[in-house]
Formats: C-alpha cells, structure tokens, sequence
C-alpha cells in the first residue's frame, strides 16, 4: 500500500514545545510517500487451476514490428497448453481502458476454439478480437487489475499473468494520459496500478509479470514490474513458477517460448 509520513519539527527537544503548522521550510511539516507492496502470495502449480490471462493492447504493441504476431502466437501456446487439463482461463486486455474478454472458460477443444479466434482477431470475436492497431490505445494497469479483481469475485485464480510491454501512461477511466516515464513517487499512473495489484494478491492470485520489448530495457521499468508483483526475477535456468514474480522477455519474438515455459512448468502438460 501507500503511506504517507509526516514530520514535523517542534521548538524544543523530544517533541516538546509547539509543533510547526507549514506545509514547507524548518518550521513546517514535511511530507514524505512511501509505498510498500503487498507480498505476492506463492502458486501451488498444479493442473486444473484457474488462470486470469492479462493481454497490453497498447499501440506500442502495433509500432514494433512483428510484436503482434509474436503476442498472438504466444497466447494460443499458452492456451493449447491449457487444453484438456482441467483448467478454465479468463482473458482481460488493455490499453487506454481495460475489457473482461472472457469470463472462467474451461479450456477444452471447443472453448480453444473459439479463444483462439479472439487472439487471431477473428470474425466474430468478442471485444473486437486482439488487435493494438485498432485505435490509439495508452497503457492501463490499474485498470487492468480491477477487471481482474471483478473477476476474481466471481471465483478466485491461483495465478495471473500479466503480459505488458511498457510503463503505465494512464489510470482509472483512461484520462488524463501522460508519456513520460519520470514518475514521482505520487503519479497516479503507478500508485492505483500498485493498490489494485495489492488488492489482487490479498484476493490470493499470484501475479506474474511477463514484461516484454525494448520499452522495458532500463532498470527503472524492469523494478516498476516488480512494484506490481514482487523481487523475484527469473533470470534463467529452471523456472519456479511458485515464487517467480517478474520474467523479462527483451525480444517479441521469444515471447512464445516463455509462455510454453511457464504452462509446461504450471501442469507438465505436453504442448505441441
């Protein structure tokens, strides 16, 4: 959560005297934002879960050559992996605002189906099919995570994942919007990202942060992925799928190979 710390100095020694009634200066109050995430709860990976699919819709997304494609053919492996092991998925996407895609759906070979025609931007797909050049679209995690947290009041994911390819540009409703990436410990674009997450892991998902592209190449992005979920970053090898919080994907094109990692390490399922 968000706290907010207040010092004020006083005339005399050990609190005494009378306290400083400013908002600035030596005899002021002065006001300092501390933000402390909430833990983000371990998985107990298993077939059979629940799992919330979070998708950026973001236009960046359409500006970076192939990044598309890469994100279509990524989710229907994550997706196929799913198939026939019992699990159900939800899928939520975002970008100047966040949709509920789909409510819990097993995934069986009729419902792959008919998921799969969303993420390719079939004919007939809901929300318009998966497609970040359809507007302009900014980037909105705290919305993002409330279309989870309304999902997961109808019957709680163990896991989430949360695939995104930059830093928040917007919140709430969508306006006002803002490109910079020079956050202030205030910015609303992170503080309500950070609170909606928090509100998520208290709810018990797992929130695993999948940051792909090179929007998300300095330390500064890569430690507000951690903000939302935890300082447990997967830097190679075997993959913990019960404590990892953050995976970081540098190029679009490997993004179908995490998401086979992470479904193969959730259910050891085979995936073809």
């Amino acid at each position: 959560g968000s706290y907010t710390l207040e010092i004020r100095p006083h005339s005399v020694a050990n609190c005494g005297g009378t306290a400083g009634n400013g908002t600035r200066g030596p005899s002021g109050t002065q006001t300092i934002t501390v933000v402390v995430p909430d833990a983000n709860p371990n998985l107990l990976a298993a077939c059979g879960l629940d799992v919330i699919l979070v998708l950026d819709e973001s236009t960046s997304i359409a500006q970076t050559s192939g990044a598309t494609t890469s994100v279509r053919t990524a989710a229907n492996a994550f997706l196929s992996g799913l198939n026939d092991t019992g699990s159900s998925v939800a899928i939520v996407e975002f970008s100047t605002v966040a949709r509920q895609v789909f409510g819990f759906t097993e995934v069986n070979a009729a419902n792959l189906a008919i998921l799969q025609n969303y993420v390719n931007d079939g004919s007939g797909a809901p929300q318009g099919g998966y497609d970040p050049s359809a507007a302009i679209g900014y980037t909105n995690w705290d919305d993002a995570f409330a279309k989870v947290e309304a999902l997961n009041n109808t019957r709680l994911a163990p896991l989430v994942v949360f695939i995104t390819d930059g830093d928040p540009t917007t919140y709430g409703t969508g306006t006002p919007t803002d490109t910079d990436t020079d956050f202030t410990p205030t910015d609303p674009r992170l503080i309500n990202a950070i609170d909606g997450a928090d509100v998520v892991k208290t709810q018990g998902s797992h929130i695993l942060v999948v940051g792909v592209g090179d929007g998300l190449d300095d330390t500064a992005s890569q430690e507000r992925l951690q903000i939302i979920s935890g300082n447990d970053v997967y830097t190679g090898g075997t993959l913990d799928l019960t404590t990892t919080d953050v995976m970081i994907v540098q190029d679009f094109s490997n993004l179908g190979a995490t998401l086979r990692q992470v479904v193969t390490e959730l259910c050891k399922s085979s995936i073809t």
